[in-house]
């Protein structure tokens, strides 16, 4: 079985690999060369952004391209991957000219030539996934001729009313068609067909859209390149590469040496992760004696009683959680709260790889059934922490209310989430509690949540909370369109059933979207009593980039999740530009244009020092306003 995206088997064995340029692109090859356990020895600074560093990035060192130069002509060892994006530009002419015969153009979304060259291609998979795939193949400039699908419900139907393709029965496929199936099912499906005699070098999966949204686990097998069996049991391919930039960049993979608690089958694969790296793996511990499986298992590292982590200075150190996913393998989700009465701290000192997403403070349920993700029904979900108040759901209170003189209430969404980064770092909200006196703040900040969220949260739950004033600290999330299109308040994507009823479909932008939001805020505020402050977020699009640290640069290099910066700016602008007139909305973007020291720890998170100076700059913000 072959994978839709094209592999990277050209790359010669005996080569030191280097990545050309550091962006979105290049990052997305580098996780690539890391599901494939290829290991990378430089990255070019093709446009001299990073030209007086001498940081490593991930261990590899940055080369100008003089210096990729001068090693091609002293051994002429090396074979360069570059993103095929590059391919019109200044840049491949250079490396045209210099490095001929030892580059290979590359993207990994590229379209295997078989796919490409097909006269009949059929998409096996008449879902949510399939409609993927076929717009991806759509922006590649291929035809799709027919979905197939197995449900007789869906045949001889158009799939979409935006999509023109039909779908039809499996029995359409003849022995020289081209198959892409993109379905949870692909395993099935692939027996299927090669049953009917198509042969296997026709058949191609669309592994990741067929995992993205599965809400069960998947089995890979016979062949697709994966690291782990399970989806649940993942290191890199269904981490968002942005994520692996963003956050593992600056808080872990650059500073911490490893203690893997747990020894199983994907030890192995832990370790080569880590050794590409060049990241230190100190030893592994367990709660039962596996010195036994680690021989077995060919481990060549030390093995301790678990218990021995409560004398570790643990300063630059963080013990990784590989165990988890159920009894099937045998592997039990591992108890983490034993490491916590040991001394450690979640998140700070603890990792889970298997839960969720491991570079988030997100508590495993399995574990500790009244933490983490709770179904909200009426904002979709909530997080509750070990911080948060059980009186108070989806707020952690800070401050005695029955004492305190005043009531603050601050929403928003991550850059406001107090329990996100719970043990870890101060959030902006515990900086302000700490400058302001005789006050009790209940933090209401969601991870996710965009202004319609915090709206309705507000007139949920502010009757009950009466503060004296609402502080909402938001933006980016509107950008990021987690509503239905024209439906602001119907969480997800799609359209209504025929059995629902979505509400009037609305055609506003997302500038007017965020302003109507805080609008409406102030409103239900001051019929609660209450005075309002509505805060324009800053995000790393707004510094100064002779100011930015090299962590920075790179985190700017690599783009934003789901759109360009200069869509972003757009839309700024047109928020910048509308609430110039509202007194109780405040333009913040500026807040750290200048800063010297390093503020984001991706495009809109805070590091601790940027919370901080978020927390004074609203502090004026109050004593100005005069609200409290």
């Amino acid at each position: 079985m072959r994978d839709i995206y094209e592999n990277f088997d050209i790359i010669p064995k005996d080569k030191k690999v280097v990545i050309w340029g550091i962006g979105q692109k290049s990052g997305e090859i580098f996780c690539e060369t890391l599901n494939r356990k290829i290991e990378i020895t430089y990255f070019v600074d093709a446009t001299g952004d990073f030209a007086d560093t001498k940081e490593q990035l991930f261990g590899k060192t940055i080369l100008s391209k003089e210096e990729l130069l001068g090693r091609i002509n002293e051994k002429n060892d090396l074979f360069i991957l570059i993103v095929k994006e590059y391919s019109s530009s200044d840049d491949m002419k250079w490396i045209e000219k210099y490095c001929k015969g030892m580059y290979y153009l590359c993207d990994t979304s590229d379209i295997d030539l078989v796919i490409r060259n097909s006269k009949r291609l059929y998409l096996y998979g008449g879902g949510e996934a399939g409609k993927r795939t076929y717009r991806l193949l759509k922006e590649y400039g291929i035809k799709v001729n027919a979905f197939i699908d197995s449900d007789c419900k869906k045949w001889n139907k158009r799939i979409d009313d935006n999509i023109d393709v039909m779908v039809y029965g499996p029995e359409l496929i003849e022995k020289n068609d081209i198959i892409v199936i993109s379905t949870r099912y692909y395993f099935e499906i692939r027996s299927l067909l090669t049953e009917k005699g198509i042969p296997e070098k026709n058949i191609f999966v669309d592994i990741r859209n067929s995992a993205e949204n599965s809400d069960v686990p998947l089995r890979y097998r016979d062949g697709v390149r994966l690291w782990f069996e399970d989806m649940e049991h993942r290191t890199l391919r269904f981490i968002e590469w942005r994520h692996f930039f963003w956050m593992a960049f600056i808080d872990f993979y650059k500073r911490k040496r490893i203690i893997l608690y747990g020894v199983n089958e994907f030890t192995t694969h832990f370790l080569c992760l880590f050794h590409l790296l060049k990241i230190e793996v100190i030893y592994c511990i367990d709660n039962i004696d596996n010195s036994r499986m680690m021989k077995k298992l060919g481990i060549n590292i030390n093995y301790r009683n678990l218990c021995e982590v409560a004398y570790e200075d643990m300063e630059d150190k963080i013990v990784y959680v590989i165990k988890g996913g159920g009894a099937e393998k045998g592997i039990e989700d591992a108890d983490y709260t034993i490491l916590e009465k040991l001394g450690l701290v979640f998140f700070k000192h603890i990792r889970l790889a298997f839960w969720k997403d491991f570079l988030v403070s997100a508590r495993n349920t399995k574990i500790e059934a009244s933490l983490g993700a709770k179904y909200d029904v009426l904002l979709g979900y909530t997080y509750m922490y070990k911080k948060s108040s059980r009186k108070y759901p989806g707020y952690i209170v800070l401050g005695n209310e029955k004492t305190a003189g005043k009531k603050i209430m601050i929403l928003g969404g991550s850059t406001s989430d107090v329990g996100l980064w719970e043990y870890f770092i101060k959030s902006w909200p515990e900086f302000l509690f700490d400058k302001l006196e005789d006050v009790c703040v209940f933090c209401g900040g969601i991870s996710g949540y965009d202004s319609r969220q915090e709206l309705l949260k507000l007139l949920r739950d502010g009757r009950q909370i009466s503060p004296d004033l609402v502080i909402s600290y938001s933006g980016f999330n509107d950008m990021l369109i987690r509503h239905a299109d024209g439906y602001p308040y119907a969480r997800g994507k799609g359209k209504p059933k025929e059995t629902e009823v979505w509400g009037i479909r609305t055609n506003g932008t997302k500038s007017e979207g965020w302003i109507e939001s805080e609008n409406l805020m102030q409103v239900i505020a001051s019929a609660f009593g209450a005075d309002f402050i509505g805060m324009f977020q800053p995000i790393l699009l707004n510094r100064d980039k002779k100011y930015m640290t090299f962590e920075e640069k790179v985190i700017y290099k690599e783009g934003l999740l789901e759109m360009s910066w200069d869509e972003y700016e757009k839309y700024q602008d047109e928020v910048k530009e509308k609430i110039l007139t509202i007194p109780y909305i405040y333009d913040m973007t500026g807040t750290f244009y200048r800063e010297s020291r390093g503020i984001f720890r991706d495009p809109c998170h805070l590091r601790e020092e940027g919370n901080k100076i978020l927390a004074d700059a609203v502090y004026e913000l109050i004593l100005k306003s005069k609200t409290l």
